[in-house]
């Protein structure tokens, strides 16, 4: 007995001498190795192998057979094995989003677009493009809507890689129209609204003569419209406005009233005029019953006291003179026909500072920018303010503004006129 229990002691201090080290943790997404269409009398299958195992539930929203989810797959391991689908007029078109992963959540770099054909050649028709101003962290899906007889419809959707690169391809022949967004669509009307966007800036037309296309998308801030969440009124004449997005704005609600003799109780409809970054609009009616909320609303007490200045007019301009040695000067041309004025902006590459100018006759020039490496871009005025890029409106539609990106960086030297910089749109 005593024999058995050493025996046993060894075994078990022979079975724990600790977790195995590991390797470097994996950060490196799946990537195809091999994938085939097989079709046979038991059913058609595509089997796409993968260079490590698949996280089958990253798999349930990411796999579409021409655009649709009626199909049957099962993932084994490194391969996802995809039966029972249908095919559209000989063609069998496999999209697989990003989404996909492997166990340690690393996501797809780029969508996978894989078309089979036993009978049939897909077109080589194609829209490829760029998205500009991403965040490489973040997933972007690009839509694709078709125009016949000015109604839009809606024809599939695709995902950019890590570097706002996305293509679709086996298109007919037609006029379309494109959509990107940060993130998931849920509202294709209204998704730029609340999210990150971009919309094409030219038309797009395949044709026989045009069968492959290219364009780059910026992408831009949300064109947020505010709505009313509740009124409290401040006195008989005041009432301050509380919107959706947590803002306020107080409003003067008297000449909001035909009745002269309002009072307390009455119900009241109330339409603010706003404006975004683009658009000015009307907000949605919000009626409510007038009452007065007791409440204390507190005022900045002024500072009355007052310093003399003890800076010299000597330390001042020393001060002057110091800022402007580490500024230069910029200046170049813009070659563009069309119809509207153009913007050429500075944007440093440390701290996102901006300048902006309007082109003069084919040439824009910056004064006194602060010494440091910029992008440079240009864009049509399309906005009142040249500080706004116009983005585009989905609803109604609008096409973004055309814009051109410098390809080279460009460094602004202390009392140094960068010349030579050549912008072209044509």
């Amino acid at each position: 007995m005593v024999i058995f229990y050493i025996i046993i002691i060894l075994f078990i201090s022979c079975a724990s001498q600790g977790t195995p080290s590991g390797g470097a943790i994996d950060t490196d997404p799946p990537e195809i190795i091999d994938y085939y269409y097989k079709k046979s009398r038991f059913g058609n299958q595509i089997i796409i192998e993968f260079d490590e195992v698949i996280d089958p539930k990253s798999a349930v929203n990411a796999i579409k057979v021409n655009q649709s989810k009626f199909f049957r797959y099962k993932i084994n391991y490194d391969k996802i094995i995809i039966s029972d689908f249908n095919e559209q007029n000989g063609i069998v078109e496999l999209y697989i989003s990003r989404d996909l992963s492997d166990f340690q959540d690393n996501k797809l770099d780029k969508p996978i677009n894989l078309f089979f054909s036993n009978d049939k050649t897909y077109f080589e028709t194609e829209i490829s493009g760029q998205l500009i101003n991403i965040d490489e962290s973040l997933i972007y899906e690009v839509a694709l809507f078709r125009m016949d007889n000015k109604l839009t419809s809606f024809v599939k959707k695709t995902q950019s890689d890590n570097k706002g690169f996305f293509i679709f391809q086996n298109l007919d022949f037609g006029e379309y129209r494109l959509y990107a967004v940060e993130g998931k669509f849920s509202d294709f009307e209204n998704d730029f609204r609340k999210l990150r966007y971009g919309i094409q800036s030219d038309e797009l037309l395949i044709s026989k003569n045009q069968e492959s296309l290219n364009i780059n998308i910026m992408i831009d801030e949300p064109l947020n419209r505010k709505e009313i969440l509740r009124i409290k009124m401040i006195d008989k004449n005041n009432a301050e406005i509380i919107f959706l997005d947590g803002s306020s704005e107080d409003v003067f609600i008297r000449n909001k009233v035909n009745n002269s003799n309002f009072i307390i109780g009455d119900s009241i409809t109330v339409r603010l005029k706003q404006e975004n970054r683009l658009e000015k609009y009307t907000t949605k009616p919000f009626t409510f019953l007038t009452r007065i909320e007791s409440q204390e609303r507190l005022e900045l007490a002024a500072d009355t006291t007052f310093a003399e200045p003890v800076i010299l007019n000597e330390i001042i301009e020393s001060a002057e003179e110091k800022s402007s040695s580490k500024e230069g000067s910029l200046k170049g041309n813009v070659n563009y026909s069309g119809d509207y004025e153009v913007v050429v902006r500075l944007t440093n590459t440390l701290d996102s500072l901006k300048y902006h100018t309007v082109v003069d006759s084919g040439v824009f020039e910056f004064n006194s920018v602060k010494a440091g490496k910029y992008i440079l871009d240009s864009y049509e005025m399309k906005a009142d303010n040249p500080e706004n890029y116009y983005s585009g409106i989905w609803t109604p539609y609008t096409k973004s503004a055309r814009f051109v990106i410098y390809p080279n960086e460009i460094e602004i030297r202390s009392r140094w006129l960068v010349e030579g910089i050549e912008v072209n749109y044509n």
